[in-house]
């Protein structure tokens, strides 16, 4: 929260007007479609085995 109170604009996508919170749901979204990609056996990001 002290990062955040100091520079506001830290965690925030440019362009996209959501700030903090847009840049929260991004990151949460893109952490649950690698979890996703995971489980359905895609492993490394070039969608071959590991």
């Amino acid at each position: 929260m002290e990062q955040l109170a100091q520079e506001p604009h830290i965690f925030s996508i440019p362009g996209d007007e959501t700030g903090t919170v847009g840049f929260g749901k991004k990151w949460i979204r893109a952490v649950e479609e690698l979890a996703n990609a995971e489980q359905l056996g895609g492993g490394g990001t070039d969608g071959g085995p590991r």
